[in-house]
């Protein structure tokens, strides 16, 4: 059996490198409905029937736009048609309140094109074995109410059980506090007959056990997700095999003067950039060309001013003591003007003072 796993699309009328055609859909929003399009695709091409989203389908918690939620019906409306099965369950930015339910979930709108939505924590049988489950734990407001709604759904049950959920697992990034995330090997050791764990909600892929995985967001969204992993993934349950395909949307690219020069065009081609140099006006309208002519979905340009030195500069010897330090400097400094004793006899009561 071959399902896909997609997740934190985030689904939403970006404003960074984004721009409305003809047919009022926002660009990036497109870009991300062609990748899930891509994934259910790709499922369909391995034989697989179903494509599951751990969470965040939506952006904006509690206010989708009607040109945001109506093109995403329309992408899951064409899965459907593939003949692929689409399984939502509620992330934290699908839901109104800070509990997820039926009635302040905005995902519940893709049941009308045939799409299986779970707002609450549910076990279902597996759809291709009779001794395997399929757990859904939606976006739970922390972690001790996660273990609760898995304890309740879970049971004494002792069949083997997939874990779909939307929750900050460990080892995906170490600036998280301790507190907001699930400890997954405690969460295998709890409930040993878990086979796989895919969770949706930090933006990264990554394999964090043999049995363990963070999905990752569908694209890059922001320059917060720079250098993170984004895509989906093909599982294969007959030979327990989990693949990750990257996803082919723009990412978001920093460069900074430590990047070897040769490298720049091929980190630029097809992705939004965001270079932090020291440039004068003209240089950056240079700059700014030379990053488009490379290919570049988008160019920022974050101009720090040269340092100037000055002709009429001083230099201050600072291993000496200050007193003597700034007598020094007001000699170089004021060295031909009558105020000189007066600025040295000022300095001198303002340091006493201090």
């Amino acid at each position: 059996m071959i399902y896909g796993v997609i997740s934190d699309t985030h689904c939403h009328n970006w404003s960074t490198f984004s721009e409305v055609g003809g047919d009022y859909v926002n660009n990036r929003l497109q870009i991300i409905l062609d990748e899930i399009l891509r994934a259910a695709t790709e499922v369909k091409k391995k034989g697989g029937k179903y494509l599951i989203h751990t969470g965040d389908l939506f952006h904006v918690r509690g206010n989708v736009s009607p040109s945001v939620l109506n093109p995403t019906i329309e992408t899951f409306k064409k899965i459907v048609e593939m003949g692929i099965h689409p399984i939502i369950i509620c992330g934290n930015h699908d839901a109104e309140f800070r509990v997820t339910n039926d009635v302040g979930s905005a995902i519940n709108a893709l049941k009308s094109v045939g799409c299986d939505v779970y707002n609450e924590p549910t076990m279902i049988r597996a759809p291709f074995s009779d001794g395997e489950s399929w757990l859904f734990i939606p976006w739970q407001p922390d972690t001790d109410e996660f273990m609760q709604a898995m304890e309740v759904t879970m049971g004494d049950s002792s069949q083997p059980v997939t874990l779909f959920c939307h929750v900050a697992l460990d080892g995906v990034f170490a600036r998280l506090s301790p507190k907001s995330i699930i400890d997954h090997k405690q969460l295998l050791a709890t409930y040993p007959n878990i086979k796989f764990i895919f969770a949706g909600h930090l933006h990264d892929h990554k394999k964090i056990d043999k049995n363990c995985y963070s999905v990752g967001a569908i694209a890059q969204h922001s320059w917060g997700e720079a250098n993170t992993k984004a895509g989906f993934l093909i599982v294969d349950t007959d030979s327990n095999k989990v693949t990750f395909r990257a996803s082919r949307a723009p990412k978001f690219v920093e460069l900074t003067p430590e990047i070897d020069v040769e490298e720049i065009p091929a980190m630029v081609e097809g992705n939004y950039v965001r270079a932090t140099l020291e440039m004068n006006e003209s240089e950056i309208k240079d700059y700014r060309k030379l990053l488009e002519d490379y290919g570049a979905a988008g160019v920022s340009i974050v101009a720090k001013p040269k340092p100037v030195t000055r002709s009429d500069a001083v230099k201050v010897d600072t291993t000496k003591p200050l007193n003597t330090a700034v007598s020094d400097f007001i000699d170089a400094k004021y060295k031909s003007s009558p105020l000189k004793d007066a600025i040295k006899a000022e300095a001198e009561r303002i340091l006493s003072e201090v």
